[in-house]
């Protein structure tokens, strides 16, 4: 991934499947097992939701010797379903279970500096943020 000095030290809002991609990256859920579940679960909110799309939040992005290096603990999926459908989905995949499911607030979007798009472009989070309207995010968390 090519990347700009200035996005060093930025959280970033980056789709789940282009982080997937970047194999220096690291989420809360490092056993395959766990994120092999956790890909089941989006997949079964994929059939009772199929325009849903799904983020990654990350800390600040850390500047590595071979590039960049981002972590996360956080998804953001923009889904019709209520958290309580989302919880129970989880119900029988503890091993991924997220600590809490809630939805987007102010305060959450405030965090996010920039997205970073399927084609590893990035902009200032503001120029998107009406993509990530408040009820529609559910926020999915892992401690």
């Amino acid at each position: 991934m090519m990347y700009n000095e200035d996005i060093i030290g930025k959280c970033a809002i980056i789709e789940w499947e282009q982080y997937k991609k970047i194999n220096i990256n690291s989420f809360v859920l490092d056993e395959e097992t766990q994120i092999e579940q956790l890909e089941e679960v989006l997949l079964e909110i994929k059939k009772l939701d199929n325009s849903i799309k799904i983020f990654v939040s990350t800390y600040p992005i850390e500047k590595i010797e071979n590039g960049i290096r981002m972590y996360s603990d956080m998804l953001w999926i923009r889904t019709k379903l209520e958290c309580i459908q989302l919880q129970s989905l989880f119900a029988k995949y503890r091993q991924s279970e997220p600590s809490s499911i809630f939805d987007l607030t102010e305060e959450e979007k405030g965090y996010a500096d920039i997205y970073i798009d399927t084609e590893f472009q990035y902009r200032e989070f503001t120029m998107v943020s009406n993509l990530f309207k408040l009820g529609e995010i559910k926020i999915l968390y892992w401690d």
